[in-house]
């Protein structure tokens, strides 16, 4: 594939405009003087919307609902209000009722709100609340992906392809999209995939354009921060990470590459800190539990180790580094008779599997330097990085914005 084709560069930011927080000020001065202006009220909702005031914004809902409450424009800044405070439930319902009541296309009967916005947000309620075979369904007659159609539309049929792990979908999609609807959103969720593709360089590429256009762009942060783990450059992947976590501490994907940052750096509590966060955010990840094993072992503490490994297995039991990783931690409480059961299970499936050749030194006697513990760790979760149990009924995180 020609990525310069499949992926051209956005057109060129546009200038910057004034402070959003200024012109929010400016609106509340002009309020104070009209205070019975509906379409200044309107505004001052979605700037403070914008600006993350969520009680300004709620002041202007409280008064809309005995003067307009019919009017189908406040009943959808209300959705938006509930969707920004992640009460996805009671968003979903109202979206649900405006897009019920509107006609097929275009415009509602009032004429106030466009059905296509509406469409799109209530997919996204259907995304952030897990189903994402749902917002699939209700995206479709967006046409995403094509000239002409809501560039949001695209970015989040590529994260929903995603949490569907339909890859492959979702990559000819990557590869027949309008170049319109190249944002950095879209780029950087694109660049997530091309990493779970193994498509190492297209990945860092599509990262680097989402970064020039948005340098906080959160799935781009986190492809491009593995890809600095994989070159064993911790410090500018955490560095890189940031604001990942700090826009999406929801994201575990964000977490468990931090906590790969920080076990190839050598400061296991944090990488502890932040692996034990991305195991709750997304249990069904192996090759994160993999590391957070790893990083027990690393502190000493073998039971919890062993624990961790025993749950990985519970997900698949035909990865060989997880039965390794039981061995070494029965190796290390010299369990001798587990450890050798479980080195031939792990054998089984992958001979040379480090894992299980560090599980048969340390029962030799060989190895117990727990030093030699980070590179080990390194080398298996290079090896399955994205591996999880295919469930269909997991969930990473919610991802995305609105």
């Amino acid at each position: 594939m020609n990525t310069h084709t499949a992926f051209p560069s956005p057109s060129p930011a546009p200038s910057a405009a004034p402070s959003p927080a200024a012109r929010l000020a400016l609106l509340c001065r002009f309020l104070v003087t009209d205070p019975d202006n509906q379409a200044l009220r309107k505004e001052v909702f979605h700037a403070a919307l914008a600006e993350g005031n969520a009680t300004l914004a709620r002041e202007q809902i409280e008064w809309s609902r005995p003067r307009c409450a019919a009017d189908p424009a406040w009943r959808h800044n209300t959705a938006l209000l509930a969707m920004q405070q992640g009460d996805w439930e009671d968003a979903r319902s109202l979206l649900q009722a405006l897009v019920t009541d509107a006609p097929a296309h275009g415009q509602n009967s009032q004429g106030s709100q466009d059905t296509t916005t509406l469409s799109y947000h209530l997919a996204y309620t259907h995304h952030a609340l897990g189903d994402h075979a749902g917002a699939l369904e209700r995206i479709a007659a967006l046409r995403p992906g094509s000239s002409g159609s809501l560039p949001q539309a695209f970015s989040l049929q590529l994260r929903a392809l995603h949490q569907l792990h339909r890859l492959d979908e979702a990559w000819q999609a990557i590869g027949k999209a309008d170049p319109s609807c190249w944002t950095a959103d879209a780029l950087g969720a694109a660049s997530l995939l091309a990493l779970d593709l193994e498509k190492f360089e297209v990945a860092g590429e599509l990262a680097s354009r989402a970064l020039a256009r948005d340098p906080t762009q959160w799935e781009a942060c986190v492809a491009q921060g593995t890809l600095l783990v994989e070159q064993e450059q911790p410090d500018a992947a955490l560095q890189m990470l940031l604001p990942a976590t700090q826009r999406h501490d929801q994201d575990g994907r964000s977490w468990s590459a931090t906590g790969l940052a920080h076990m190839l750096a050598g400061r296991l509590d944090l990488a502890h800190q932040a692996l034990t966060r991305a195991v709750a955010l997304m249990p069904q990840h192996i090759g994160t539990r993999l590391a957070l094993a790893w990083t027990e072992i690393a502190q000493g503490r073998l039971p919890a180790a062993e624990a961790a490994f025993a749950a990985a297995i519970s997900l698949d039991r035909n990865f060989a580094e997880s039965h390794g990783g039981l061995a070494a931690a029965q190796a290390l409480q010299g369990k001798v008779t587990e450890a050798q059961a479980s080195i031939r299970l792990a054998q089984g499936l992958d001979p040379q599997g480090p894992s299980a050749l560090y599980a048969q030194a340390v029962l030799s006697g060989e190895m117990r330097d727990p030093v030699r513990l980070r590179e080990l760790a390194r080398r298996v979760m290079g090896q399955q990085t994205n591996r999880r149990h295919d469930d269909s009924s997991s969930d990473d995180s919610e991802e995305g914005q609105t």
